[in-house]
């Protein structure tokens, strides 16, 4: 059969038809979708502090309506969803003094798609906020961000990695000179020895330009109830003046000891955060890796958790 004419065109032309249709029809639900998203969001993670009209609390939480914070410089407001807020800021000649915690698990869009919506709702009236202005902001914070860890049987080494993956940063492994013996109990013995002395072990490990991290997380296992020597050697030999240091552990189920006191020893000029630790291995028992399925994912949760806190800064 031989189609003519005006049947030809319109077989040709209602493709394209139905194609510009689509493409009009995604473009304006794009375009509606980062407010959408924003009122449930906000809902779900701002809602219970700032409440439904973005009110606030008096004298506890600051309003959301037009203020400086809100209408104003953008990345700042971003770098508050993403750092949090820990100390006095004043809103609407109003000072505020609690804590906001950091909402960095949060994707890109998401921050985006909040923002967006606070700075035109509530009697606001600004231009949005970019998933590309979050994620530049959110590039520069991981670079200020370094994760120093020891571990000899890994379960260290996977909290660190939990740690990257949920707020980015520089991973660095604590490496020494000499290393410890593979044999648990001589390692042992040596440790007692060098906790007794005050012997630090040189590192291997070199961190180029410490000044640029703002934010040091510190790792390390349980040994002999204490910080291990070679984080003791990072610790005396790095100055973290002024910089904010945030420890986590892991253990064999004897809990840190004196491992976070020994933090803020260490650390005097330094902002020392609360610590996380976890149950690992038991490497005397033969127990080593743990942190693998179930305990992993069990781990992550609890990291999370523990993230949203300590980034409130």
């Amino acid at each position: 059969m031989r189609l003519k004419g005006k049947y030809v065109n319109r077989i040709l032309i209602l493709p394209f038809m139905c194609f510009w249709m689509l493409s009009v029809a995604q473009k304006k639900e794009n375009s509606a979708s980062p407010t959408l998203s924003g009122k449930i969001l906000y809902a779900q993670h701002c809602m219970t502090c700032h409440q439904a009209d973005g009110a606030g609390a008096q004298n506890m939480i600051p309003t959301l309506s037009k203020t400086d914070f809100v209408l104003g410089n953008k990345a700042r407001l971003i770098n508050i969803l993403l750092n949090g807020l820990n100390g006095e800021i004043t809103v609407n000649s109003v000072v505020y003094g609690n804590e906001m915690p950091s909402q960095a698990l949060l994707n890109d869009g998401e921050i985006a798609a909040i923002l967006t919506y606070i700075r035109n709702n509530f009697g606001n009236k600004a231009g949005p906020v970019t998933v590309q202005e979050v994620k530049k902001i959110r590039a520069s914070i991981k670079k200020q961000i370094l994760i120093v860890y020891l571990s000899r049987t890994n379960n260290t080494r996977a909290i660190a990695e939990m740690i990257q993956r949920n707020v980015g940063g520089t991973l660095a492994p604590l490496e020494l000179v000499t290393p410890y013996p593979a044999n648990y109990h001589a390692t042992v013995q040596q440790v007692v020895k060098e906790n007794e002395t005050g012997y630090l072990p040189p590192l291997k490990t070199k961190i180029d330009s410490i000044g640029k991290y703002n934010i040091v997380f510190v790792g390390f296992p349980t040994w002999d109830m204490k910080m291990p020597p070679p984080m003791k050697s990072f610790l005396k030999q790095y100055d973290l003046r002024g910089k904010t240091v945030i420890p986590f552990n892991t253990n064999a189920g004897y809990g840190v000891g004196s491992g976070f006191q020994s933090v803020k020893e260490l650390c005097p000029n330094s902002k020392v955060m609360e610590g996380f630790s976890i149950q690992g291995g038991i490497e005397r028992d033969g127990v080593l890796f743990v942190m693998k399925g179930e305990k992993a994912k069990e781990a992550e949760t609890e990291v999370k958790k523990w993230i949203r806190k300590v980034m409130a800064r």
